[in-house]
């Protein structure tokens, strides 16, 4: 929804927001603020032309929202190890460990949870 209200949202916004400063600004030459009159015509001179860039910013990160949504899954194969493991043996790929580090083992494991 995010990505896809700010096609209508955007553009509504810009010019609301030009017209609040364009209303703004007859009201500052109406009372004779000229020095105000200048600050927010500047500011609209650069707002107007800073909108599409923002607008097509939001364009290009919906792209990259849809794409990682409908792509293939990102993991694939068994989850990450969580906690302990013994090595990999070279010889058969399989975990294992010497007689003396499985003692080891298990005693650390009775210490903790008797």
């Amino acid at each position: 929804l995010r990505y896809s209200l700010f096609m209508i949202l955007y553009p509504t916004g810009i010019f609301g927001e030009v017209a609040q400063l364009v209303y703004l600004c007859q009201n500052l030459v109406a009372n004779g603020d000229l020095l105000g009159f200048y600050v927010f015509f500047v500011i609209i001179l650069v707002y107007i032309p800073c909108g599409p860039f923002m607008y097509y910013h939001m364009v290009s990160q919906r792209k990259r929202a849809f794409a990682a949504r409908s792509g293939p899954p990102r993991r694939s194969g068994p989850p990450p190890a969580a906690g302990i493991e013994f090595p990999l043996n070279k010889k058969t790929g399989e975990r294992s460990t010497t007689t003396v580090n499985k003692g080891a083992f298990v005693a650390a494991i009775e210490k903790v949870s008797p």
